[in-house]
């Protein structure tokens, strides 16, 4: 599975996220997380429909979403987007 976090240098919520992912993260070792800066990679946001940031993205091993999160959320929902 792969967590993409779809981020910007200058969005508040983005950076609370990246400690709450990384908190979310920690005993999971079947999840490669990625983060997509939308300023640098535009493409990749619009092909996967993110209209707001952050955003993450649960995809399967196939590369298909099973889930999204968008907005800052806590914890515990980025564990329960993980399972």
């Amino acid at each position: 599975k792969t967590l993409m976090k779809f981020w910007a240098p200058w969005c508040l919520p983005c950076s609370v996220m990246d400690i709450r992912v990384k908190e979310a993260l920690i005993g999971v070792s079947d999840v490669h997380f990625e983060t997509i800066n939308v300023d640098e990679n535009g493409d990749t946001a619009s092909a996967r429909g993110v209209r707001s940031i952050p955003t993450l993205i649960l995809l399967n091993e196939g590369g298909e979403e099973v889930s999204r999160l968008v907005g800052a959320q806590s914890v515990d929902a980025i564990k329960n987007l993980l399972r």
